[in-house]
């Protein structure tokens, strides 16, 4: 008889974003209706754990928030990044449990 046995491995991870040259603001998100914590691309990015290329795709969609400010730099909202993030989590472990 065959067993089968389910391991569940949860982590936390810390990002410092910090620095002379760290690209973040708390600005207004509209989608969100709330002022909130704005990364730029490169910050977005190692915070999701996505490329810039999936960030720019999600941000198409309306996944993921963003701004552009008078000096044409893109901002991304946090919140809807963590939420994208857990969604994005969430699918593959419900995924892995069908397998």
């Amino acid at each position: 008889m065959k067993r089968k046995a389910t391991i569940t491995v949860e982590t936390e991870r810390l990002v410092v974003i910090s620095g002379s040259h760290a690209a973040a603001a708390t600005l207004w998100c509209e989608a969100c209706q709330a002022e909130v914590t704005m990364l730029g691309l490169d910050e977005a990015s190692t915070l999701a754990g996505l490329s810039h290329r999936t960030i720019f795709q999600l941000a198409e969609t309306g996944a993921i928030h963003f701004i552009e400010t008078a000096e044409g730099k893109t901002m991304f909202c946090v919140r809807s990044l963590r939420q994208q993030t857990e969604t994005r989590t969430t699918r593959l472990l419900n995924e892995e449990r069908k397998d």
